[in-house]
């Protein structure tokens, strides 16, 4: 039977079954191939996937942190704001009722050290331990400023004399003490005190700066001589 057959028609299935088994490899092949870019897409889709739950999970932390600061912000604004009005309400109610129970409107203070003391009793050994300078060389600073210190006398209440203005100025610059201190000594407040000494150095300086000190060089000072009023 096999010598029936003609060799063109046994060359053509032979090449028929060779290109059926090449096909059937072919599509093998492709299927594999197919099946890899598959799982290859797969795995980067899902890669892809977590990638973009983790951004957005992070963006929504983030978010939660701003608001989070932005809450935690507001909370101490608002806190600082209602301590600052309980301040001064405070402050208030407390100025209102230190006016409400004032009980002087100049609180008393003693000036017995100077009125007393000072002017009366002491000699100029208890001048020089204290002020610095004699009592007759107060007096002539006295007199060189009492025009430029002297206050006009008004129905509310008799001004400072230009004596105890100086001392308290010269007690002030000649010691270590404090404004409240002398204030105690001389019977005037702390507030009162300051401003008595920056009015008597700046008269000092303006009137008697150049009368008294004449700088002629830099490395030579000369002194005029004092001469006090008796």
């Amino acid at each position: 039977m096999d010598a029936d057959i003609d060799p063109l028609v046994l060359d053509v299935l032979l090449v028929c079954v060779a290109a059926g088994a090449q096909r059937q490899r072919c599509l093998e092949a492709a299927q594999r191939w197919e099946e890899v870019v598959t799982a290859s897409r797969r795995r980067k889709c899902a890669a892809w996937a977590r990638f973009l739950i983790r951004r957005r999970v992070r963006a929504r932390l983030r978010a939660m942190r701003m608001r989070r600061r932005m809450l935690v912000e507001r909370i101490w604004v608002v806190q600082r704001a209602r301590m600052a009005t309980f301040n001064q309400v405070a402050y208030y109610l407390t100025l209102t009722e230190l006016r409400a129970s004032r009980r002087w409107w100049v609180y008393p203070r003693s000036s017995e050290l100077w009125n007393v003391y000072a002017r009366v009793i002491w000699e100029d050994e208890q001048w020089l331990a204290r002020f610095r300078m004699t009592w007759a060389t107060f007096q002539w600073l006295v007199d060189c400023l009492q025009p430029h210190l002297e206050h006009q006398v008004t129905v509310m209440r008799a001004p400072i004399s230009v004596e105890e203005r100086v001392a308290i100025a010269i007690a002030w610059l000649g010691n270590t003490l404090s404004y409240l201190d002398v204030g105690d000594r001389f019977g005037v407040a702390r507030s009162t005190v300051s401003g008595i000494v920056i009015e008597v150095c700046l008269a000092i300086e303006a009137h008697l700066l150049r009368s008294m000190v004449c700088l002629r060089s830099a490395g030579r000072v000369s002194i005029s001589p004092v001469k006090h009023k008796h």
